[in-house]
């Protein structure tokens, strides 16, 4: 998904009677959500030699807390825990294949621009939202086989990454989705796809080591709900 135009949503709201603040709708919505994560690594086109890449899978669950002072535009923010896995291959001509899996555990905080068009008074309604995220690279975890140090047979391996100094573990980006809602006097369910577009970099350049950009280009889709502050008013 690298090396293309970042993904710009725009939308045009307008009714007939014009676009206005409803005074009777809840200015607050809280809520929670969950679903699957995808994952690929960005290299820069680049891979260690013999290696091929590949896409992770994993889950994501957060929170959601919106702020809509209009009827179609407001504020949202979203913590997450997000699993931002991926896998690699080695193949060696003459040699067995080697594998290695990488589960990674973040946390990111998502600060949106959250944009809402009612479907008529249908009860549904679509939405889109842009935005940036920070969060903190929290543990990873790395199965697979490798040569034995002796150099005969396989070693494998399950154990915890220990991070080191090569890490950057400060996760940032920009984030974008769109959704359908639908909408009850309180409560709403919906189920939105995003993607969290990675400006960081998993490894810290070296001016000495062999170097490789790491990023990840990370989608969710997810289910959730909300309830909105008019459960005040019951």
């Amino acid at each position: 998904m690298r090396r293309i135009s970042i993904i710009v949503f725009t939308y045009i709201f307008t009714a007939a009677g014009g676009i206005y603040a409803q005074s009777d709708d809840p200015l607050w919505y809280f809520g929670a959500w969950g679903g699957y994560a995808h994952n690929s690594i960005y290299q820069g086109g680049v891979t260690a030699p013999a290696t091929e890449n590949e896409d992770g899978h994993g889950i994501a669950a957060g929170l959601s807390v919106r702020f809509m002072p209009l009827k179609w535009i407001g504020a949202r923010f979203d913590p997450m825990y997000v699993q931002k896995n991926y896998g690699s291959r080695r193949i060696v001509p003459n040699y067995p294949e080697f594998s290695d899996t990488t589960t990674n555990h973040f946390l990111d905080g998502v600060f949106l621009a959250h944009f809402n068009l009612p479907i008529f008074e249908t009860g549904f309604s679509v939405f889109a939202n842009t935005g940036a995220y920070i969060g903190l690279w929290l543990a990873s975890y790395e199965k697979g086989s490798e040569e034995s140090p002796s150099g005969i047979g396989i070693y494998y391996y399950d154990e915890k990454y220990e991070f080191q100094d090569k890490d950057d573990r400060f996760d940032y980006g920009l984030a974008f989705g769109a959704g359908i809602q639908y909408n009850w006097s309180v409560i709403s369910l919906f189920v939105e796809w995003r993607m969290l577009y990675a400006l960081s970099d998993l490894r810290k350049k070296s001016e000495t080591d062999f170097y490789l950009p790491l990023k990840n280009d990370t989608w969710t889709l997810h289910i959730g709900f909300l309830i909105n502050s008019g459960i005040f008013n019951l």
